[in-house]
């Protein structure tokens, strides 16, 4: 087997994009590949900066996202809430919407009704 290409994954390695090697002392090609790394060759990381840093925004966006949807029922026409508290809702879920805007996003905190209303973001509790 002739190696060009070797990337972290799952606790072994994924060898020219397509043969998974897992770390085995026993497996040949484990051998193989850690030859291959002792003679000079250069280990992927398993995900890119890119795929990482993608992956944060997929999971704060879901998180965001979640709390949106445990909103919803608050906006339905005849729930019961008081107007104070609607529009108290009403700014909560636009803080919601622009989390994304916010420039350390992905690296900010998605904050919960009760701890966004008391730390005062919606202008004070």
């Amino acid at each position: 087997m002739k190696i060009e290409s070797v990337k972290l994954q799952n606790g072994g390695y994924v060898i020219n994009d397509n043969l998974f090697v897992p770390a085995a002392e026993g497996n040949r090609d484990y051998r193989a590949v850690q030859k291959w790394i002792a003679d000079g060759g250069n280990v992927e990381p398993e995900f890119s900066e890119e795929k990482i840093l993608q992956n944060k925004v997929a999971k704060k966006k879901a998180e965001r996202d979640a709390k949106l949807r445990e909103t919803d029922i608050y906006l339905v026409a005849d729930f019961p809430i008081s107007s104070e508290k609607l529009e108290q809702m009403k700014s909560y879920r636009e803080y919601l919407r622009h989390i994304p805007e916010d420039e350390k996003f992905p690296e900010v905190e998605v904050l919960g009704f009760e701890v966004w209303n008391k730390e005062g973001e919606n202008g004070g509790a």
